[in-house]
């Protein structure tokens, strides 16, 4: 099929002038490269072995799981395991060219494989030994060849185990609670953990931290009554936990010689926690960590902390989900007239500024959601001037945003895109077009020359 180049509007970007220093010409657009989709809302999560799976929606409006090739440019339904009815398909990770997921079958979820070399989906997991019990739908980490993730036992509670990629045999390898009808997580599905100077560190919902060793495999309990959100730097671990007399506060462990020391005291009170709302996340950006915590008042603020100096300040009023760039954090915070910006911080001096403005007024919220890093250039979803949502760039060495597509040829319509993977210089994502959805590749030919399809 013909490629369809979209030019419109400001798709056709500065020709040579994005860079100062640049002497060459250049151009950064957008390019169909499938036709349109029955599946409107693709959402791209993996590449493996040519293929982007994600999940989609069939003619019905049944989420089923779809495979996007990068040698036909083609969309496929490739996933059927609960038919007649919705099989919301979890991407859990792509192994000597197979895509493991979790999906339901007769509404119970069970963990699936989608080899990408035969075109040919088939059930790997029944832990519970019966089809009509659900195992839950857990994330998790892989390591050794070896996928780790919680799931119900065959007692209904929650353990930790082993999915074994090249055997496909699936173990219990937790048992924390010291019986098997007591929980080690709570039944959340969610998989908090880490990796540092050799050790793998995994949290349980319950509150505890645990060294693990999945050669044995073993757990070490390291800390507890402690909160899930953590940051890293230096051979520390920085978390919040609660200190002796109850109240939560941010310490720093030594990973290597396991040393603990507290850090934090913004209340002004050691038995008034500073952690707010179960904890918020944490943000090395630079030599500073970023976290939210309560002041002397009680009012959640943003403080960042030294990790050379170990000094905390208060460096903003709110708290925001922050992205680093070029040694610097990104995050949507209101600006003084309560419109939703973009905003910059300066790690060296603290110094926020308010740098985007795709709608054109100060008063009207941009709204970027999601922000991430392609070539030399920060992208996100944000609204346009009239109000709908398009991909922008940003450089953060000329301080200017680009508007970079207009998948929908309309600049009055959202595009709506959704899932990026980079290969070999092109970014792909899935959009909507003109006539449904369909995929999408960004071309900076800087990076990656001719953008042909």
């Amino acid at each position: 099929m013909s490629s369809l180049q979209i030019t419109t509007g400001a798709v056709q970007v500065e020709v040579g002038g994005i860079l100062s220093n640049s002497l060459e010409s250049y151009r950064i657009f957008v390019k169909q490269i499938s036709d349109p989709s029955f599946a409107p809302e693709f959402r791209p999560e993996v590449l493996c072995n040519g293929f982007i799976v994600g999940r989609g929606w069939d003619g019905l409006g049944r989420s089923k799981l779809f495979s996007y090739s990068l040698s036909d440019h083609v969309l496929y339904q490739v996933g059927n395991t609960d038919p007649g009815s919705n099989d919301n398909p979890e991407i859990i990770e792509c192994f000597d060219n197979k895509v493991y997921f979790w999906s339901e079958r007769a509404n119970r979820r069970k963990i699936f494989k989608y080899d990408t070399s035969a075109a040919h989906v088939s059930q790997v997991s029944n832990i519970s030994n019966d089809q009509n019990t659900g195992e839950l739908s857990s994330e998790g980490f892989v390591t050794n060849g070896n996928w780790y993730f919680w799931a119900y036992n065959n007692s209904g509670v929650m353990k930790l185990f082993e999915l074994n990629f090249n055997s496909e045999a699936i173990t219990q390898v937790s048992n924390l609670s010291g019986v098997q009808t007591a929980g080690d997580t709570v039944a959340n599905g969610l998989m908090t953990w880490f990796q540092s100077s050799g050790k793998i560190y995994i949290y349980s919902y319950l509150g505890q931290w645990y060294e693990f060793n999945p050669l044995l495999p073993s757990f070490t309990l390291k800390h507890q009554n402690a909160l899930k959100y953590f940051a890293l730097a230096n051979g520390f671990l920085y978390f919040f936990k609660q200190n002796g007399n109850g109240a939560f506060k941010m310490y720093k462990h030594d990973i290597a010689t396991d040393a603990l020391t507290q850090l934090s005291n913004t209340s002004g009170d050691q038995s008034v926690s500073d952690a707010t709302f179960g904890g918020l996340p944490m943000f090395l950006v630079g030599n500073k960590i970023y976290f939210g915590a309560q002041d002397s008042g009680l009012t959640q603020r943003m403080y960042g902390y030294n990790i050379n100096t170990d000094e905390i300040r208060l460096v903003a009023n709110t708290f925001a989900s922050m992205t680093e760039f070029n040694g610097k954090g990104y995050f949507q915070m209101n600006n003084n007239l309560g419109a939703k910006k973009l905003h910059q911080i300066d790690p060296v001096n603290d110094q926020i500024r308010e740098i985007s403005n795709t709608r054109g007024d100060r008063s009207l919220d941009d709204w970027t959601p999601s922000l991430f890093a392609f070539g030399d250039r920060l992208y996100f979803s944000s609204r346009n001037s009239h109000g709908v949502f398009k991909l922008f760039s940003y450089d953060d060495v000329e301080n200017v945003f680009l508007e970079v597509s207009n998948t929908r040829q309309d600049v009055t319509l959202d595009d709506i895109p959704y899932g990026y993977f980079e290969v070999n210089g092109h970014l792909y994502f899935a959009s909507l077009s003109p006539a449904g959805g369909a995929m999408f590749r960004l071309c900076d030919e800087r990076l990656s020359g001719v953008c042909n399809p």
